[in-house]
């Protein structure tokens, strides 16, 4: 599911290797590098939207400012129990 919109102000615009239109690309963030991330969000000709679960504007930013594209936190993995029978 995506987390953002992201829509150009041209009619179509590429920039971290997506095209973006008008219209809107959906953007899972955790499907972009670091690089990726950084590239969209310093571009003035992108608008980003953060969406709901079901794709529908979530509304604006925090503070009021722009909406950045982030990563959502991925938890740590789990370590198994040490078995303390197993030497």
């Amino acid at each position: 599911m995506p987390k953002f919109i992201v829509k150009s102000m041209r009619e179509s615009f590429r920039r971290a290797g997506i095209t973006f239109t008008r219209e809107g690309v959906p953007v899972d963030t955790d499907d972009l590098t670091d690089g990726q991330l950084q590239a969209i969000n310093d571009e003035p000709l992108l608008v980003v939207y953060r969406v709901d679960e079901d794709g529908n504007p979530a509304g604006a930013a925090e503070g009021g400012g722009k909406p950045q594209l982030t990563k959502t936190a991925k938890k740590p993995p789990v370590k198994p129990a040490k078995d303390p029978a197993a030497k």
